[in-house]
């Protein structure tokens, strides 16, 4: 619902066109029903659409101090991106940094996970966040960084705990894997998650499945795992925070961690790069290289992917003990090469047309990056390829 609209701005002297959401009204009176304006804590005021606002303060905190560093390596806005030439390594030092900043909060992370495991023990860390977060290699990695602090960590990822097609419930009723909502929580074998978490934190030895999302089966044999005497289980998917999966594991057991990336960088003076684009760009690339999807298949399920979000993912974020924003401000230009291609294959007549082209645009306003500079172990070889830790 809303209107719509394309208006042109300038970036860096060049006129791009960007999708308007909302007509502006003459006056804040004349604001389009169902709004409502509010201050902001920090300064302006905030055009609020049905509801409430609910400020999450551990997140706004992450982007702030994501600012501050954009500052500190002369990167606030895409056009700041262009002077990273590839011919003197200085673009390469600028992924480094980026990837150094992330592994500086993981670490920070692990610090603060082994500090109250030293005073209350620890089962499960539970790591959610919306889709193409970076949560495997997130769990991974933070895996590594406890050990790094003493403590014995091991990774499961939930989101193998798909039900088998032919026990999906939707599928059940036409027999159409178009279906299933694989964001909803009814997609998942529940059961199996909670014996499994229970089985391998009390240290037994469990079969973990291996779910083939081109099929929509198991592969046989599954995995098997065991924990370290003392180990931590670390849990992660997009239903991980969910009560549900845990339920049997005391809350003072528990360390939750809410990932997503959030860029602080500006197209121009009025738009940022949205989370949800960044997203997309993500999770298009690896749908395309891991699923076999097209661009116009992963954007006609959009929609579907963010309304899920809401209501399985975002609810919980505030239940966090950490805010982990997994953003590296060089993602876009090192997918860029590979979305452009993507994009421009959407046909025109098609609905998702419209995305496409606004992703374009964006996509418009920064350079193209080569991924030779990426390391093996960085979170953005999830959605790219040629990850040490094998996982997309």
């Amino acid at each position: 619902g809303g209107y719509a609209n394309m208006v042109a701005c300038k970036v860096d002297g060049k006129t791009h066109l960007r999708l308007n959401l909302f007509e502006l009204g003459s006056n804040t009176g004349a604001a389009c029903p169902g709004f409502s304006l509010i201050p902001y804590s920090k300064g302006g005021m905030i055009l609020v659409k049905e509801g409430t606002f609910v400020e999450q303060q551990a997140t706004s905190a992450a982007v702030e101090e994501l600012k501050a560093w954009g500052k500190c390596v002369g990167v606030t806005c895409t056009a700041d991106l262009s002077k990273f030439e590839e011919k003197d390594s200085v673009q390469a030092l600028f992924v480094h940094e980026c990837e150094a900043r992330l592994e500086a909060k993981i670490h920070e992370c692990a610090r603060e996970i082994a500090a109250r495991n030293s005073k209350t023990k620890i089962r499960v860390v539970c790591i959610a966040g919306p889709t193409a977060s970076g949560k495997t290699t997130f769990s991974h990695k933070l895996a590594l960084a406890l050990k790094a602090q003493g403590v014995s960590a091991c990774p499961l990822t939930v989101d193998h705990y798909y039900l088998p097609l032919d026990r999906q419930p939707k599928y059940k009723l036409r027999k159409l894997r178009s279906d299933v909502d694989y964001d909803s929580i009814e997609s998942m074998d529940v059961e199996l998650v909670q014996d499994h978490i229970m089985s391998l934190s009390n240290g037994n030895k469990v079969e973990t499945p291996i779910y083939d999302m081109k099929t929509g089966f198991r592969k046989e044999p599954g995995q098997e795992m065991l924990l370290e005497k003392n180990g931590i289980l670390i849990i992660e998917g997009i239903h991980a925070l969910n009560p549900e999966y845990t339920a049997k594991i005391g809350s003072e057991e528990k360390f939750n961690i809410f990932i997503s990336p959030v860029s602080a960088m500006q197209i121009d003076d009025f738009n940022t790069v949205k989370s949800t684009d960044h997203r997309l760009c993500r999770r298009m690339c690896r749908d395309y290289l891991f699923r076999g999807h097209t661009a116009g298949r992963t954007l006609k399920m959009w929609n579907n992917v963010r309304q899920g979000e809401h209501t399985w993912i975002f609810p919980h974020q505030n239940e966090a003990d950490f805010v982990f924003n997994s953003v590296q401000e060089c993602d876009i230009p090192i997918l860029k090469g590979r979305l452009d291609m993507l994009l421009r294959s959407v046909p025109a007549e098609t609905e998702e047309y419209e995305k496409a082209s606004h992703l374009l645009a964006v996509l418009d306003t920064m350079p193209t990056w080569q991924d030779g500079s990426v390391s093996s172990t960085c979170l953005l070889r999830e959605f790219i390829g040629g990850s040490t830790f094998n996982v997309h």
